[in-house]
């Protein structure tokens, strides 16, 4: 089979790549960005550049692509919203599997998502307008133990950018006006209290009539920054109640295609509460990769008309850690120069080691996009 695979440089992209290659696939790589010296992972013989997606370029140039190398299947990766806003002109030169454009434009928009998500009883935390907001906060002035609120783009950023937990009037209205600034419209919402461990991550996929073919479930270890972001290491778990707690929404929105979803176990009544939905594929899917749940290979026979089958979900093991190597040792650094007690960091970071762990499939055997990205972040943090 002959795969199409937008998003090539970046971790996600090149986790699939990888996958798809040992598994005898023909893979064709496209990105709106390219690497320092047109690096790129070898297994991407034909590598193409193309405009950002939000730019009008971006549809004929995904196009000539398309009918340039014929892939039998295309899998996007940074731009999912625009395959699902032109679904039905690419349908008719490729098969891929995007929602369509109004369920993915739901999940999309964090407020959006909570609205829709409370009207069919899965538990969510408070949306606030401001003078409600203003009004809670006011009452910790009374309160043994503050609130928090959270200030967050409405639409899918990722990484926890442009997340604020504010205790006070006053960084409740400049991390309003910061984020809004950055990424457009805000949304105010209860803070879920828990620690890192709360966390959950739900890794689904779904066929072309909404049925679930493949779930992956984590819970988070680290993460960076430490407020809330991107998983530093977590633990592959089967929290097949959480996956079945979701599954309305999907129903509802016919939904088609990955998604990612965030909880938190609430640590007030132990409740996991929604965070958010990501409507595409996660950056660590070689994480489940790794433990046996080709996400991209199964995405690519479900692309071209297959069913999922009742109850029939790749098996994994569970308790295989993820690291991600670059934010670990960000976040190891500030713990031991933060800490109060530095036997305790290490001990912590001892603990963290211990076991079976996976990295995000990286391959020392594919070097070219490894030397590329890090001399891409080089370049951009010197900016």
């Amino acid at each position: 089979m002959k795969v199409m695979v937008t998003g090539a440089t970046r971790n996600c992209g090149l986790a699939m790549i990888r996958a798809l290659a040992r598994s005898g696939h023909e893979v064709v790589g496209a990105d709106y960005r390219r690497l320092p010296l047109n690096l790129h992972s070898k297994y991407t013989k034909p590598y193409y550049l193309y405009p950002e997606p939000e730019k009008e370029e971006f549809f004929d140039a995904i196009i000539s692509i398309i009918k340039r190398e014929k892939p039998d299947v295309v899998l996007p990766v940074v731009d999912t919203r625009q395959f699902s806003r032109h679904k039905k002109e690419i349908e008719r030169f490729a098969q891929f599997l995007v929602p369509d454009f109004e369920s993915f434009s739901i999940a999309f928009d964090n407020k959006t998502t909570l609205e829709e998500c409370e009207k069919i009883g899965i538990p969510c935390p408070r949306i606030f307008n401001e003078s409600e907001a203003v009004n809670d906060l006011q009452k910790n002035g009374r309160r043994s133990e503050p609130v928090k609120v959270v200030i967050k783009p409405r639409k899918d950023i990722g990484g926890g950018e442009g997340v604020s937990f504010v205790e006070n009037i006053e960084s409740l209205k400049k991390a309003t006006d910061e984020c809004e600034s950055r990424y457009g419209k805000s949304v105010i919402e209860e803070y879920v209290p828990g620690d890192t461990e709360s966390m959950r991550t739900l890794n689904l996929l779904f066929d072309r009539k909404s049925k679930l073919a493949a779930y992956f479930t984590t819970r988070k270890i680290r993460q960076w920054p430490t407020t809330g972001g991107i998983s530093v290491i977590s633990i592959s778990t089967n929290e097949w109640g959480l996956v079945e707690m979701m599954l309305p929404f999907f129903e509802k929105w016919q939904w088609q295609g990955p998604a990612e979803v965030e909880l938190k176990i609430d640590s007030r009544d132990n409740r996991p509460k929604l965070i958010e939905i990501n409507p595409r594929f996660w950056g660590y899917v070689g994480f489940p990769i790794r433990c046996g749940v080709n996400f991209p290979g199964i995405a690519c026979v479900l692309a071209q008309g297959a069913l999922a089958q009742d109850g029939a979900y790749p098996d994994y093991p569970v308790g295989v850690k993820y690291i991600n190597p670059s934010a670990y040792i960000k976040v190891i650094a500030s713990d031991l120069i933060s800490s109060k007690n530095r036997l305790k960091a290490i001990a912590k970071i001892i603990t963290d080691l211990k076991g079976k762990k996976v990295t995000n499939n990286i391959q020392l055997s594919d070097p070219m996009p490894i030397i590329g990205k890090i001399l891409f972040e080089i370049i951009h943090s010197a900016e």
